[in-house]
């Protein structure tokens, strides 16, 4: 029996349609490397006659380099065996200075199949940091940036309409239709709306609502008969 982390199939997509230039990058940034080689090109053996390799950047991560039809580029496609090991974010900006170095951009990435939330709020909060903004911020914020910064969504459905292994992201919607837990994030955000009145109409709503709710408790109750239908329906101001 065994056991490993969770691996990321994650593709990097280049400016190009030379598979050859994707794979130089993989080869700079992948833990194996590439093979030493001499003067004359030779591959350099060993005693043994095992090859000698010059290691490459990133630990726990293969790559190699192809050229998607369909995409009309050439991608670095990576195993990432350990995200803690070469997060993310390090692998995609590691990425972009290795094909920088060749004329190429990064164009966006890509991330296939199930995918662990943790790496992505990470990725989130290094790139705020990068920009001297606060970290603190609800985790489908951290995502959205995560996605803008790496380009995610360049050449498939973002993640942020994807089930990621914790949880779902869902575009943005009007005040009314957000759960509880999606207002609070979207109040605890920089953003000026919803502030104060937002919150002051919800707790206003739910005044109201607790006063209706007392209201309807005495309705066929002893001693009140006749008098529910005098009590107020649901405001409908607090529903707007």
């Amino acid at each position: 029996m065994g056991a490993r982390e969770f691996l990321l199939a994650y593709n990097v997509n280049l400016n190009t349609l030379d598979r050859r230039l994707a794979n130089e990058v993989a080869l700079n940034i992948r833990e194996g490397g590439r093979a030493r080689r001499d003067a004359n090109g030779e591959i350099l053996r060993d005693a043994d006659g095992t090859s000698l390799k010059v290691p490459g950047r990133l630990k726990a991560v293969r790559a190699i380099g192809w050229y998607i039809e369909q995409y009309r580029q050439a991608q670095v496609s990576i195993n990432l065996l350990d995200y803690r090991t070469s997060p993310l974010h390090v692998v995609f900006e590691t990425a972009a200075r290795r094909a920088e170095k060749l004329g190429l951009l990064v164009t966006g990435s890509e991330l296939v199949g199930l995918t662990p939330l943790a790496p992505v709020l990470e990725a989130g909060r290094h790139f705020l940091r990068k920009q001297g903004k606060s970290a603190g911020v609800p985790e489908r914020e951290l995502v959205e940036i995560a996605v803008r910064s790496m380009g995610l969504d360049q050449v498939a459905p973002s993640i942020r309409r994807r089930r990621s292994s914790s949880t779902t992201f869902a575009p943005a919607a009007p005040l009314m239709s957000m759960t509880a837990a999606r207002f609070v994030d979207e109040v605890s955000t920089e953003s000026p709306a919803p502030g104060g009145g937002s919150v002051a109409a919800l707790m206003g709503s739910l005044g109201a609502a607790l006063a209706t709710m007392v209201a309807n408790l005495t309705v066929g109750k002893k001693g009140y008969e006749g008098r529910g239908g005098n009590w107020p329906r649901w405001p409908s101001a607090a529903r707007r």
